[in-house]
């Protein structure tokens, strides 16, 4: 079970995607694919701070700005764009995170409401509240996020349900219901902002989705 693995929140793709079976790694990539149809032309700039290999960020845009810190994801990343870095999250996000980009992709290896809503910290002393905070202050246009709530109601409802329906102050009886409720909770945190679409991957292990925002 990924849930159950010890990775870091910035988990080199090269190891988390062995957990997942290719037809699994193929429905999340299809669900990258979605939304960046659903946004086609109306970006340039794009920056992943967890680009891993690079593909995803590649179909953002083969101009991507993308950082990774393990060296063997850089060295990939490297071969592929002009443009990378190996900052750290835990102890340098703001190296990162300077100057604005159109689209900021946020490909967390383990995100979850609750791990946001209560600053959880996961990237050293900082939190993924504290990445998402860096991240809508510096994307113009759009951010993508990976959020792998849905896995928990998928596996652990007995836990998860009532934790997310705290934080979210509404019933959650279904996937779809939880998707839902989703905007209004984060329009209240970046008033600026609104959660668009969702593109989810709900089957076996690795159920996620991918959570599209947009600026006003």
């Amino acid at each position: 079970d990924i849930m159950a693995q010890k990775y870091d929140a910035q988990t080199s793709c090269l190891t988390k995607s062995a957990v997942f079976a290719p037809v699994q790694r193929e429905a999340r990539f299809r669900c990258i694919c979605r939304i960046q149809k659903l946004i086609a032309g109306q970006y340039t700039t794009v920056l992943d701070p967890m680009a891993g290999e690079g593909r995803d960020a590649f179909v953002f845009s083969p101009t991507a700005m993308v950082n990774d810190k393990d060296p063997a994801c850089a060295a990939l990343l490297r071969a592929k764009f002009a443009n990378v870095s190996s900052f750290n999250l835990a102890t340098e996000p703001e190296k990162l995170f300077t100057g604005h980009y159109d689209l900021i992709y946020l490909d967390y290896d383990n995100f979850t409401l609750h791990k946001f809503d209560s600053g959880q910290k996961v990237f050293g002393k900082k939190s993924y509240r504290d990445i998402c905070d860096l991240t809508f202050a510096c994307a113009t246009k759009f951010v993508v996020l990976n959020d792998c709530s849905v896995h928990g109601l998928k596996f652990y409802k007995h836990s998860a349900l009532p934790c997310y329906e705290r934080i979210l102050g509404v019933p959650c009886p279904t996937q779809d219901v939880f998707l839902e409720a989703l905007p209004d909770y984060y329009k209240k945190i970046y008033p600026d902002w609104n959660l668009e679409a969702v593109s989810p991957y709900a089957k076996g292990n690795g159920a996620t989705a991918y959570l599209l925002f947009k600026k006003q």
